[in-house]
């Protein structure tokens, strides 16, 4: 226990090692603070519809959370190891990682997608009983898990980026991304 506080201040003491530890950190944390807000705008752009198209939202959703778990493990491993091979000097490995991470992740992504179009009400039925949930919430379900191919692309390329202290890149695509989806989002909804 010793080492470890003498380890954490020994870090804390290291001004290099906080510079970069701080351009790693802040951009990543406003990434996820900026998908905090995309969804809270969704939410409340959702809720002018009523009750049911937030339940029914909400409800379609758990599908894009168990494909987001599914990219998250993919994405994370080869974040892993992307950064091993960075740090190696080993571009050739880091690029079969991101082959290998692209493939898998749109396995995955076909894995939701093609039920969720194919057939979305039963899908939906796994989550509810309420027929009107279940009707709102397909007809979303059937259009939003068309995204998650892009989705699973956009994660890999993020981690990618971010194990190759590339973390400016991710940010800026977040924005834009954001934007053209509160964009969408007004045209689909209103």
């Amino acid at each position: 226990m010793m080492q470890i506080a003498q380890n954490t201040k020994e870090m804390f003491r290291d001004k290099i090692f906080l510079k970069k530890a701080v351009q790693i950190a802040c951009p990543v944390a406003l990434q996820g603070m900026l998908n905090t807000v995309v969804n809270l705008v969704d939410t409340l752009m959702i809720g002018t519809l009523g009750a049911t198209a937030i339940a029914a939202v909400g409800l379609a959703n758990k599908v894009f959370f168990v494909f987001s778990l599914l990219v998250f493990g993919i994405v994370s491993g080869s974040g892993i190891l992307a950064a091993q091979f960075w740090g190696s000097g080993d571009v050739k490995h880091i690029r079969k990682v991101l082959g290998l991470s692209v493939v898998l992740s749109m396995v995955g992504a076909a894995f939701f997608v093609i039920p969720a179009v194919a057939f979305p009400d039963k899908v939906m039925r796994i989550f509810t009983t309420s027929e009107a949930s279940i009707s709102l919430g397909a007809r979303y379900l059937r259009v939003a898990a068309l995204t998650y191919p892009f989705i699973a692309l956009t994660n890999v390329f993020v981690a990618l980026l971010r194990a190759v202290n590339k973390v400016v890149v991710p940010v800026c695509t977040s924005c834009i991304a954001i934007v053209i989806n509160i964009i969408l989002n007004y045209i689909l909804i209103f």
